[in-house]
């Protein structure tokens, strides 16, 4: 299966005009160079061809999905094809939120592609759409004090709230605070949260919004075993059937990919039990296997305990504390992982790729 990128078309943010079109050129060493665009949205146009092997594939993709600085813009529709033409074609909608250095990806889901398929290009503009939202979501199960929470997550952030009683950051012109859902949690509550946000990301997209971040913190138990990996609510201590009473991983992964915008899962997590050996196929850590393919990007505080232990918010407690002088994700990482390497009773997962790290939060 081939992807091609045709060209790029700048579109005025005020007139919703399209300029003159950007051609791609190949470099040297394979790569696309782009011309700045003199707009912050832009039209990505290109198409698809593929053989006769891929048929069944293709008829069952509709999407392409596109990234631009880690950021999930609304996915590209692909035309149907006509008659037995094996090419489909398809125009994705972006906003270039940076004016240098722009990291643009495309990617059709599930399916292999050609290794020299050119799906991915740098590009600068004139007139950026700048200003980022964020959205938090804390998630302390059994915390009774939620106030704790909320102040250690601002601090982090920087953020303050005013007389309107609208939050923001240095890295956020808006801050918009999920919960905290505190004490008894259910699955139930948490998927409900985490579904209003999807909408809302989404009403924002409809008006020509993608700068969205979802944050979302957990602080509590994980169970990893031969049905798979979960993060225990309140009503796993009553309920042993984890895929009905926890949070699953799967779930949480899932979740991510069918969001707009930039994503980051924060985890302060106790084991249950250690893990028994498991057979060829069972459930693994996936935060441990975190796929490098994966555009959420996952930081972990595991303490590992034999049986039981409560989960403190060890993790949030060290963020307030380093990312105030950050200003950008990146930094944030290297602040904690410095830290974690002293701290023996703490294993520090995580797993973030090139363009989060670039996330600009101070």
């Amino acid at each position: 299966m081939t992807l091609t990128i045709d060209k790029i078309v700048p579109v005025d943010s005020v007139t919703t005009r399209s300029g003159e079109a950007i051609v791609p050129e190949v470099r040297s060493n394979s790569g696309l160079s782009v011309r700045r665009s003199p707009q912050g949205p832009i039209k990505v146009m290109g198409h698809v061809t593929w053989s006769k092997d891929n048929d069944a594939q293709l008829q069952k993709t509709a999407m392409v999905r596109v990234f631009v600085n880690g950021f999930q813009q609304i996915p590209g529709s692909l035309d149907a094809p006509r008659g037995k033409e094996r090419r489909r074609t398809f125009t994705a909608d972006l906003l270039l939120n940076r004016p240098e250095g722009n990291f643009v990806e495309l990617d059709l889901p599930d399916i292999k592609q050609d290794a020299s398929n050119r799906t991915e290009f740098t590009v600068a503009s004139l007139n950026p759409i700048k200003g980022q939202r964020l959205h938090l979501l804390i998630v302390g199960v059994g915390e009774k004090d939620e106030r704790k929470l909320t102040t250690q997550a601002f601090t982090a952030l920087r953020a303050s709230t005013d007389s309107q009683g609208k939050s923001s950051s240095p890295g956020f012109e808006d801050v918009h605070p999920y919960g905290p859902l505190t004490g008894y949690v259910s699955p139930e509550q948490v998927y409900t949260q985490l579904c209003l946000i999807k909408k809302t990301i989404d009403l924002h997209a409809q008006e020509g919004s993608a700068n969205d971040v979802v944050m979302v913190y957990y602080q509590g138990q994980e169970t990893v075993d031969g049905q798979g990996h979960f993060f225990r609510t309140s009503a796993s201590k009553f309920d042993p059937e984890l895929q009905r009473s926890a949070i699953t991983c799967d779930g949480l992964s899932a979740y991510f990919t069918e969001t707009l915008g930039a994503q980051i899962l924060l985890l302060d997590v106790v084991r249950t039990q250690v893990p028994a050996p498991l057979s060829s196929g069972e459930a693994v850590d996936r935060v441990a296997k975190w796929p490098d393919s994966s555009y959420t990007g996952v930081m972990r505080y595991l303490k590992r305990i034999d049986k039981g232990g409560v989960a403190k918010d060890v993790l949030l407690a060290d963020l307030s504390e380093m990312m105030p002088t950050a200003s950008v994700w990146g930094d944030v990482l290297a602040k904690v992982e410095g830290k974690i390497s002293s701290e023996s009773s703490l294993v520090l997962d995580e797993k973030f790729r090139t363009p989060l790290k670039k996330l600009v939060v101070g």
